[in-house]
This record gives C-alpha cells, structure tokens and sequence, in this order.
C-alpha cells in the first residue's frame, strides 16, 4: 500500500497524480488502512465526523469492481441526504474552517491567500459543502454534483442560493481557481498582491458564505 501512495503522489514536471493522506481514512490513525465497502458505511452513518461528511460532497469512486463503484456512490448519496440540523451544520463547518484559517492562512498586509485566505477558494468550498449537508434531504439533487461550478448551479435551480449570489460565487470561483493555476504553473506560492479583481472575489465569496 504504501508504495501505491508513493507511486501516487511522487512529483514529476506535470505535478502529482494524487495527493494522499492515509491519516484520514475512517477512524483516523487507529482504523484500519483499507475497510470493506460495508464498514465504510455503517462509519458514514454512525461515527463520522462533520468534516468527513464534507468530504463525501467532492468524493467519487475511480477505480475498482463496479458492484463496490456502485455501493460507495449509494452510500455516498445516501450519507449527504441524511436529515440535518442546518444551523449546527453551519456551526461546525464555521468552526472547523476557522480553525483551518489560523493553521493555514499566509495572507498579510495587502497580500492575499487564494486558498486559506478569508474570501478564498477553501471559504467558497466550504460554503457549498455546507449548503449540501444541510439542505439535500429536502434537495436530493444536490447530492449530485462534484465540481464547484455544478454545486453552484444546482444550490441556484432549488432556491438556496439567488442568481446574484450564484452568478457572484461563479465569478469569484473563476478568478481565484485561475489566478491559483497560474501560480501552481509557475511554482509560486498561491499569495498575491491583493487586487481591485482579488478583493471582489473576496466580497464575492464572503456574499456566499
């Protein structure tokens, strides 16, 4: 296994495959580093933690036997339109990204961080993510979408968001994701100048959030 992760996420010119973390697999460190597809529900369903659920919104199955390709998108599904509470859904998924702004964020005087920084791209993630937990027992559509774009898209069709927000996350998503692949391209850190376009991006996602 642990030379599949290293084949997995060694660097080459083009990047990494994937980036892998064996630490956050279901009941972190002491689980076991590959559980059966029916442990993996009875943890989404009893022991997982607010995050994992997060999590599940961007997860897709890549590789493996169709009928466990199949299951994991049923419980997939199945965990994200459980009946939630919204307000401590929002709660916690508030609480769990600041906690990852004071780790992460390397944004100073009139320099921004695209991904970390307040108004950036993780916010704008979170947002959606958390609008899915809350809202997809009511919404069962919106546990469908993966890519930003589409949650956007599908929290502006139900009603949760407006067009002016939805068109707003829409812009804003584009000009950080670009400015972000710009940097990645380039080998530069993702913290820039904070720009007229930056700090409308910025508004545009706190609009959201």
């Amino acid at each position: 296994m642990q030379k599949l992760v290293n084949l997995m996420s060694v660097p080459t010119p083009s990047g990494r495959l994937y980036e892998t973390d064996l630490r956050l697999r279901p009941d972190g460190a002491g689980g076991l580093l590959v559980s059966s597809i029916e442990g993996f529900a009875g943890y989404q369903r009893e022991r997982a933690w607010a995050w994992e659920h997060q999590a599940l919104v961007r997860a897709r199955a890549i590789a493996g036997a169709e009928s466990v390709m199949q299951t994991f998108e049923h419980t997939r599904a199945q965990t994200l339109c459980l009946p939630r509470n919204a307000d401590k859904v929002v709660a916690d998924v508030r609480q769990m990204r600041q906690r990852m702004r004071a780790e992460l964020d390397r944004s100073g005087p009139g320099r921004f961080d695209l991904k970390h920084g307040e108004g950036g791209l993780v916010d704008l993630e979170f947002a959606l993510q958390a609008a899915v937990l809350a809202h997809a027992a009511r919404f069962p559509a919106l546990a469908r979408p993966r890519s930003s774009g589409e949650l956007i898209d599908a929290l502006s069709t139900v009603g949760i968001w407006d067009s002016v927000c939805a068109e707003g996350a829409h812009q804003a998503h584009g000009c950080l994701l670009a400015r972000s692949l710009e940097c990645t391209l380039d080998c530069r850190p993702r913290v820039l100048p904070l720009t007229d376009e930056l700090a409308r991006s910025r508004q545009q996602v706190r609009a959201a959030t």
